[in-house]
């Protein structure tokens, strides 16, 4: 296995389809925080549940989005928004 195998820079977003919203966030926030990823996004379709998290100074705060709302991304370099409303009404 060769380096280019692997992840060599830091997304600008790291999203997380899961079954059920984690109990752990706070260990995820650590890694993603000491990575400096600016975006953090954990779905739960399921349950029609979304908790996005956003870098300001060097901490992952949530920003409390739900699935009536189009999130627009900020300072990444590019345009890029999520339309919640569009992925939870599948």
């Amino acid at each position: 296995i060769s380096n280019s195998d692997y992840i060599t820079s830091t997304p600008d977003i790291v999203m997380e389809f899961v079954d059920q919203l984690k109990n752990d966030v706070e260990s995820q926030l650590a890694i993603y925080e000491k990575q400096s990823v600016p975006y953090y996004i954990l779905i739960d379709l399921k349950a029609s549940n979304v908790e996005l998290y956003k870098l300001n100074n060097a901490v992952l705060t949530n920003q409390r989005v739900d699935q009536n709302t189009t999130y627009q991304f900020c300072k990444l370099g590019y345009d890029l928004s999520i339309d919640f409303v569009k992925m939870f009404n599948h």
